[in-house]
């Protein structure tokens, strides 16, 4: 399950798209620049809005094995 999700009754439903699903955490006191440093690579592991807000933060890139913390691509 994504980040924020509160509903832990949708938990068990493995390959489940969540996609129709709210999320209702806000997360306060993340700075943009602490935004980037989470990503896997700065600004190219953030998604952003038509405003220009980061929307989303991708942790790990397609290559990374979170497991091992190697990344393939870098």
């Amino acid at each position: 399950m994504p980040l924020g999700f509160n509903d832990v009754s949708l938990k068990e439903h493995v390959g489940k798209s969540y996609h129709d699903k709210p999320i209702y955490t806000q997360y306060v006191g993340l700075t943009e620049k602490l935004l980037l440093e989470l990503s896997f690579n700065g600004e190219v592991g953030v998604r952003r809005d038509s405003n220009g807000k980061i929307e989303k933060v991708f942790l790990y890139n397609d290559g990374t094995n979170p497991s091992s913390g190697y990344d393939s691509k870098k």
